[in-house]
Protein backbone atom coordinates (compact mmCIF):
# COMPACT_ATOMS: atom_id res chain seq x y z
CA UNK A 1 0.00 0.00 0.00
CA UNK A 2 1.18 3.83 -0.85
CA UNK A 3 0.46 7.10 0.22
CA UNK A 4 0.39 10.00 -1.42
CA UNK A 5 2.51 12.90 0.09
CA UNK A 6 3.19 16.44 -1.49
CA UNK A 7 6.75 16.06 -0.36
CA UNK A 8 7.16 13.67 -3.27
CA UNK A 9 6.67 16.40 -6.40
CA UNK A 10 10.36 17.47 -6.21
CA UNK A 11 11.69 13.87 -6.45
CA UNK A 12 9.24 13.50 -9.28
CA UNK A 13 10.45 16.52 -10.88
CA UNK A 14 14.02 15.73 -10.73
CA UNK A 15 13.05 12.09 -12.09
CA UNK A 16 11.28 13.96 -15.51
CA UNK A 17 14.50 16.41 -15.59
CA UNK A 18 17.06 12.97 -15.18
CA UNK A 19 14.98 10.92 -17.56
CA UNK A 20 15.29 13.94 -19.91
CA UNK A 21 19.14 14.18 -20.00
CA UNK A 22 19.04 10.57 -20.16
CA UNK A 23 17.21 10.55 -23.39
CA UNK A 24 19.06 13.70 -24.30
CA UNK A 25 22.48 11.79 -24.13
CA UNK A 26 21.45 8.83 -25.53
CA UNK A 27 20.30 10.99 -28.93
CA UNK A 28 23.89 12.31 -29.12
CA UNK A 29 25.42 9.06 -28.41
CA UNK A 30 28.14 9.27 -30.92
CA UNK A 31 29.37 11.91 -29.03
CA UNK A 32 32.52 11.27 -26.51
CA UNK A 33 31.39 10.15 -23.25
CA UNK A 34 27.44 10.65 -24.23
CA UNK A 35 26.76 6.77 -23.91
CA UNK A 36 27.99 6.20 -20.38
CA UNK A 37 26.26 9.56 -19.61
CA UNK A 38 23.20 8.38 -21.00
CA UNK A 39 23.28 5.05 -19.24
CA UNK A 40 23.98 6.87 -16.12
CA UNK A 41 21.28 8.41 -15.76
CA UNK A 42 18.95 5.97 -16.73
CA UNK A 43 20.28 4.06 -13.68
CA UNK A 44 19.95 7.30 -11.77
CA UNK A 45 15.89 7.24 -13.01
CA UNK A 46 15.53 3.76 -11.49
CA UNK A 47 17.20 4.98 -8.35
CA UNK A 48 14.96 7.62 -8.07
CA UNK A 49 11.91 5.72 -8.68
CA UNK A 50 12.50 3.40 -6.20
CA UNK A 51 13.48 6.03 -3.74
CA UNK A 52 10.09 7.59 -4.71
CA UNK A 53 8.22 4.62 -4.15
CA UNK A 54 9.63 3.62 -1.05
CA UNK A 55 8.75 7.14 0.19
CA UNK A 56 5.33 6.48 -0.70
CA UNK A 57 5.29 3.00 0.69
CA UNK A 58 3.27 2.38 3.97
CA UNK A 59 4.57 -1.46 4.77
CA UNK A 60 7.47 -1.99 5.90
CA UNK A 61 8.17 -5.29 3.22
CA UNK A 62 7.84 -2.88 0.72
CA UNK A 63 9.81 -0.33 1.87
CA UNK A 64 12.56 -2.91 2.00
CA UNK A 65 11.69 -4.37 -1.57
CA UNK A 66 12.20 -0.69 -2.92
CA UNK A 67 15.22 -0.17 -0.54
CA UNK A 68 16.76 -3.31 -1.64
CA UNK A 69 15.54 -2.00 -5.70
CA UNK A 70 17.45 1.33 -5.08
CA UNK A 71 20.80 -0.05 -3.85
CA UNK A 72 21.15 -2.11 -6.85
CA UNK A 73 21.13 0.90 -8.62
CA UNK A 74 23.84 2.91 -6.85
CA UNK A 75 26.75 1.34 -7.92
CA UNK A 76 25.76 1.11 -11.65
CA UNK A 77 25.63 4.96 -11.34
CA UNK A 78 28.90 5.85 -9.97
CA UNK A 79 30.61 3.30 -12.65
CA UNK A 80 29.02 4.60 -15.51
CA UNK A 81 30.08 8.15 -13.96
CA UNK A 82 33.40 6.83 -14.10
CA UNK A 83 33.31 5.33 -17.59
CA UNK A 84 31.62 9.04 -19.04
CA UNK A 85 35.15 10.88 -17.57
CA UNK A 86 37.26 8.26 -18.98
CA UNK A 87 36.09 9.18 -22.69
CA UNK A 88 34.95 12.55 -21.79
CA UNK A 89 38.71 13.55 -20.55
CA UNK A 90 39.79 11.67 -24.27
CA UNK A 91 41.29 8.51 -22.16
CA UNK A 92 38.51 6.35 -24.31
CA UNK A 93 41.56 3.60 -25.13
CA UNK A 94 41.40 2.83 -21.65
CA UNK A 95 38.05 1.30 -22.36
CA UNK A 96 38.77 -2.16 -23.08
CA UNK A 97 35.93 -4.76 -23.00
CA UNK A 98 38.46 -5.91 -20.43
CA UNK A 99 38.18 -2.61 -18.27
CA UNK A 100 35.04 -2.34 -18.66
CA UNK A 101 34.18 -5.92 -17.57
CA UNK A 102 36.00 -5.00 -14.78
CA UNK A 103 34.23 -2.06 -13.72
CA UNK A 104 30.87 -3.73 -14.49
CA UNK A 105 31.41 -6.90 -12.04
CA UNK A 106 31.43 -5.61 -8.80
CA UNK A 107 27.50 -4.12 -9.75
CA UNK A 108 26.54 -7.24 -11.09
CA UNK A 109 27.89 -9.42 -8.08
CA UNK A 110 26.09 -6.76 -6.18
CA UNK A 111 22.98 -7.34 -7.80
CA UNK A 112 23.39 -10.97 -7.46
CA UNK A 113 23.97 -10.85 -3.54
CA UNK A 114 21.20 -8.35 -3.11
CA UNK A 115 18.60 -10.97 -5.39
CA UNK A 116 19.94 -13.98 -3.05
CA UNK A 117 20.46 -12.23 0.64
CA UNK A 118 18.09 -14.36 2.07
CA UNK A 119 20.33 -17.40 1.71
CA UNK A 120 23.37 -15.60 3.07
CA UNK A 121 22.75 -12.37 4.45
CA UNK A 122 26.16 -11.03 3.38
CA UNK A 123 24.45 -7.98 2.21
CA UNK A 124 22.25 -6.92 4.94
CA UNK A 125 22.37 -8.79 8.30
CA UNK A 126 18.27 -6.91 8.64
CA UNK A 127 16.47 -4.37 8.78
CA UNK A 128 15.34 -1.97 12.20
CA UNK A 129 12.31 -0.61 11.97
CA UNK A 130 11.49 2.53 14.20
CA UNK A 131 8.86 5.63 13.78
CA UNK A 132 7.83 4.22 9.69
CA UNK A 133 11.51 4.62 8.97
CA UNK A 134 13.85 1.61 7.95
CA UNK A 135 17.54 1.33 9.22
CA UNK A 136 19.09 -1.35 7.23
CA UNK A 137 21.75 -3.67 9.38
CA UNK A 138 24.65 -3.85 6.31
CA UNK A 139 26.32 -6.83 5.64
CA UNK A 140 30.03 -7.42 3.84
CA UNK A 141 29.02 -6.79 0.63
CA UNK A 142 27.36 -3.49 1.04
CA UNK A 143 30.31 -2.39 3.00
CA UNK A 144 32.14 -3.88 -0.29
CA UNK A 145 29.83 -1.92 -2.44
CA UNK A 146 30.71 1.53 -0.41
CA UNK A 147 34.24 0.50 -0.67
CA UNK A 148 34.62 0.22 -4.58
CA UNK A 149 32.06 3.23 -4.87
CA UNK A 150 34.37 5.49 -2.77
CA UNK A 151 37.61 4.54 -4.26
CA UNK A 152 35.67 5.16 -8.27
CA UNK A 153 34.13 8.58 -6.43
CA UNK A 154 37.88 9.15 -5.57
CA UNK A 155 39.21 8.42 -9.04
CA UNK A 156 36.24 10.63 -10.64
CA UNK A 157 37.49 13.56 -8.68
CA UNK A 158 41.01 13.04 -9.69
CA UNK A 159 40.10 13.19 -13.11
CA UNK A 160 37.94 16.43 -12.82
CA UNK A 161 41.03 17.93 -10.75
CA UNK A 162 42.87 17.30 -13.83
CA UNK A 163 40.41 17.84 -16.36
CA UNK A 164 40.40 21.33 -14.25
CA UNK A 165 44.12 22.33 -14.42
CA UNK A 166 45.27 21.06 -18.14
CA UNK A 167 42.90 22.03 -19.64
CA UNK A 168 41.55 25.67 -19.34
CA UNK A 169 38.05 24.85 -21.28
CA UNK A 170 37.15 22.23 -18.69
CA UNK A 171 37.77 24.23 -15.46
CA UNK A 172 34.00 25.09 -15.63
CA UNK A 173 32.29 22.01 -15.69
CA UNK A 174 35.20 20.11 -13.76
CA UNK A 175 34.86 22.82 -10.67
CA UNK A 176 30.83 22.41 -10.88
CA UNK A 177 30.75 18.57 -11.26
CA UNK A 178 30.21 17.14 -7.34
CA UNK A 179 30.34 13.03 -7.53
CA UNK A 180 28.70 11.15 -5.06
CA UNK A 181 28.86 8.24 -3.47
CA UNK A 182 25.64 6.16 -2.44
CA UNK A 183 24.02 6.17 0.45
CA UNK A 184 21.61 3.48 1.23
Amino acid sequence: MYTYSAYLWPSFISTALVACLSWYGWRRRKVAGALPFALGCLFAVAWSVGAILEAAAVDPGTKVLWLKFQVVWQLPVVTAGTLFLIEYAGFDRWLTTRVVSLLAAPSVLLAAFIATNGLHHLAWVGFAFEAGEITPLRGPVITGAFAVSYVLSAFNLGMFGWLFFKFPRHRWPSASARPCPPCG
